[in-house]
């Protein structure tokens, strides 16, 4: 069983907004969110995990709730996690003391992730209930402009799917022609679904006077979510009419609307009827509709990822291994070199965002002949600032790779445990959503490798790809994904050019880009796309300059870029960097180059 409850779509501005703002304070969440309830009974868990199908819209889920009925407990969300399967949002609940087959659960789960304000759609990736606000921001989205300053009290619309008009809608002609020698064919009486949209599903055909848009139907212009020029929003207000009947009988009429919620003024009123009085008390509160349990599926922009990247590490045209970090902007802007005075220097380590907005650097090596293999970690919060060396876990390694996964986590794969890239290992290390490192876990079922990438993709999984066998005597273009908990799968069979020393991101929310390094022939640009569910596509021709050995990173919400690099004809160091867009098209290199130019450095995204 479940139920919606519809919102009834606008509520206004708290605090005012700036544009280095991260948090929106609104008066009411739920005025511009719909809240989706189901009490469902706990199924039978096949392989630890129990499967259960969502009402909600599957593109703008933005928070849910897991309530044990039966244990009278909240369940932690680091038990769940929601995946698309057959295009249908499912909650998959991993088996434990939380949960047995039987158990009634109710699900909670808030959707609506899209809102306007004064000439602005701002996306967001959070709510709170409690304090009415909206995080993980998204400025300016469907080509609207982001505004430096908006006034508290200014009004804030939800975009939700019930209250916009079908895209098809826009290339249609809204009137119908019942032209009226009178009054003409103004759109009030056109019986267009248009038409009826904008005037609350009536289709009025007045002689001889024009009947006039319900007072209950106000209309906002905003910018459409795809290439249109406007998106006609209809919102809903509370007026309500009361009509006496000539008994004792009071009836109450709502407003010519297809309004599901009403909100009742907090008054008292009262109608006179002959021959008595009936006195009608409306309560100060608002009554909700229960409508059935389906949804209307829209296409939207899917979740997006950090706002800031921020490259780390690497080598020197000395071999010496480095410690500076350059933090790149969601504009795709790297900035000068930060100096981390109390972090080891070194070269050849990965980096993966971990717990929403933070990212963590770890492994890698110093020195040249012999080398020094380390397994410590650097936390980075969520201003980019990195902290000081923490004690390492697992293997230490050189020449592995790390992406982020279950959504708030991140893992560290592969690599090689002795000098000359020797000793290759398939070893895996996940990291919790507060950036603790777990130990090792073998892979068997992996090739092992070293010199490879990694980068999330489908929101809450991630690839491992390509790489090299001991010593580099062999290049492969295999893959192996992992899933939302963190486990490995076997190989898949290679697409692309085999090769080493590539770099990867995740771009567009849910998809991922390998780009550049060395193959048989030599340094390359090439770049393979990652679909949302894992499949590599072949080729595609390179664009920048040939290099290996780069980094690569998450940006802007949804673009990626990839940064310095060993350059293929000066075979010197460079900070050339390449933005790539939200659909995976690769740029020129950057007029502007910045930052100390080194190789084997490491990347990740943070913020939000």
């Amino acid at each position: 069983m479940s139920q919606i409850l519809v919102s009834p779509s606008t509520t206004w501005l708290t605090e005012p907004l700036i544009i280095t703002d991260g948090t929106i304070y609104v008066n009411s969440v739920s005025n511009i969110t719909n809240t989706v309830i189901q009490t469902v009974t706990a199924p039978t868990a096949v392989l630890g995990i129990m499967r259960i199908g969502l009402d909600a819209d599957k593109n703008s889920i933005v928070n849910i709730v897991v309530y044990n009925n039966t244990t009278s407990a909240v369940i932690s969300s680091s038990n769940y996690s929601i995946v698309i399967e057959n295009t249908a949002p499912v909650l998959k609940i991993t088996t434990g003391a939380w949960i047995t087959t039987g158990n009634s659960l109710t699900i909670t789960t808030i959707d609506g992730n899209l809102i306007y304000i004064n000439g602005e759609q701002i996306k967001f990736s959070s709510v709170n209930t409690s304090t009415n606000t909206l995080s993980g921001l998204f400025r300016g989205q469907n080509g609207t402009s982001a505004q430096d300053l908006i006034l508290q009290y200014t009004e804030v619309w939800g975009l939700l799917p019930e209250n916009k008009m079908n895209n098809a809608g826009y290339v249609k002609t809204w009137n119908s022609y019942n032209y009226n020698a009178v009054i003409g064919d103004p759109l009030q009486i056109s019986c267009t679904s248009e038409a009826r949209f904008l005037t609350g599903n009536k289709c009025i055909n007045p002689f001889p006077i024009i009947s006039p848009i319900p007072s209950s139907v106000i209309y906002s212009i905003a910018v459409a979510p795809t290439s249109w020029v406007v998106t006609l929003l209809r919102i809903n207000t509370t007026t309500t009419t009361t009509t006496a009947a000539p008994t004792s009988t009071t009836t109450t009429t709502l407003a010519p609307t297809s309004t599901t919620t009403t909100t009742a003024a907090p008054t008292t009123t009262t109608t006179t009827v002959a021959p008595t009085t009936t006195t009608t008390t409306l309560a100060p509160t608002t009554t909700t509709t229960t409508v059935a349990p389906t949804t209307t599926t829209t296409t939207a922009a899917p979740p997006a990822g950090p706002t800031n990247a921020i490259f780390g590490f690497g080598t020197l045209d000395d071999l010496s291994s480095s410690s500076f970090t350059n933090i790149v902007s969601n504009t795709g802007v790297v900035a000068a070199d930060v100096t981390n005075i109390s972090v080891t220097g070194r070269s050849t380590l990965a980096a993966a965002r971990y717990g929403g907005d933070k990212a963590i650097f770890g492994y890698g090596i110093s020195g040249f002949g012999p080398e020094t293999f380390y397994s410590l970690t650097n936390l980075v919060n969520n201003l980019g600032v990195v902290a000081t060396n923490t004690t390492g876990v697992g293997t230490a390694r050189a020449n592995l790779a790390a992406a982020g996964y279950g959504g708030d986590k991140a893992i560290f794969g592969f690599g090689n445990t002795a000098d000359g890239s020797a000793s290759p290992v398939s070893i895996t290390n996940l990291v919790s959503d507060t950036g603790v490192v777990a130990a090792d876990v073998t892979n068997a079922s992996a090739t092992v490798r070293s010199s490879l990438a990694a980068a999330g993709y489908g929101f809450d999984k991630a690839i491992f790809g390509f790489g090299s066998d001991a010593l580099a005597i062999n290049f492969y273009s295999l893959t192996n994904l992992v899933n939302n908990l963190g486990v490995v799968a076997t190989d898949t069979a290679g697409v692309g050019t085999a090769r080493n020393n590539l770099a990867g991101a995740t771009y567009d929310g849910d998809k991922a880009i390998f780009g550049f390094g060395q193959a048989s022939g030599g340094f390359v640009s090439l770049t393979n796309l990652v679909s949302n569910a894992g499949v590599v596509a072949t080729d595609t021709t390179g664009v920048g300059t040939a290099r290996s050995s780069p980094g690569a990173s998450g940006y802007g919400g949804d673009k990626a870029i990839f940064g310095f690099g060993l350059d293929g004809i000066t075979f010197s160091a460079t900070n050339i960097t390449n933005l790539v867009s939200n659909t995976g098209v690769v740029a020129n290199d950057q007029a502007t180059l910045t930052g100390t130019a080194r190789w084997e450095v490491a990347a990740a995204g943070f913020g939000t």
